[in-house]
């Protein structure tokens, strides 16, 4: 049997025991770095949460769904509250109609994060599709990628102290080699 937790997906095995499995928010590092988006704090937690739906060997070409009270559970929103859902979908609509500069190779390229969303109200569950641009920034990567734990990045109150933690985060890993 299954029960979920807030963001932690729990699995009760045969014998009795829970295991957790954390989700992720995996990166390129050029985004973690270099990404320059004029984003809400809570339009930076959504675009989060869509992202730790991609899986490790996931192509990410795919549709997710988004259930809208597991996600107002996890960032902490009351999700029965009609101006939470107002603004969790005035939100939502505002990341999808933003883009922003990515510069590769000498190029700048304008990016946008999500294709096409579809809300249902009636079950409460947003479908989406990523930008095909933006999926080799955010799926199957294999290197120079930053790994974050969603409950970490959820638990900000400033989306400075949430990007500093992404840009700081993004050279973790190098701390080694550069010592």
């Amino acid at each position: 049997s299954e029960e979920k937790n807030l963001i932690y997906h729990v699995t009760k095995s045969k014998d009795g025991t829970k295991r957790s499995q954390n989700y992720w928010v995996v990166k390129a590092n050029e985004i973690a770095r270099k990404g320059r988006y004029g984003y809400t704090l809570q339009q930076l937690q959504i675009l989060d949460y869509c992202i730790s739906k991609i899986k490790p060997n996931d192509t990410g070409d795919g549709k997710y769904t988004m259930n809208i009270a597991d996600y107002c559970r996890a960032a902490g929103i009351h999700c029965h509250s009609g101006g939470n859902y107002a603004s969790l979908r005035k939100n939502i609509q505002a990341l999808a109609d933003k883009s922003f500069w990515l510069e590769k190779d000498g190029k700048l390229t304008l990016m946008r994060w999500l294709q096409k969303i579809v809300l249902e109200p009636k079950t409460g569950t947003i479908e989406y599709t990523f930008d095909p641009d933006i999926l080799p920034y955010v799926a199957n990567l294999q290197s120079n990628y930053t790994q974050m734990e969603l409950p970490i990045l959820l638990s900000f109150r400033s989306k400075y102290a949430k990007r500093l933690y992404e840009y700081l985060k993004s050279y973790y890993y190098r701390v080694g080699e550069l010592q």
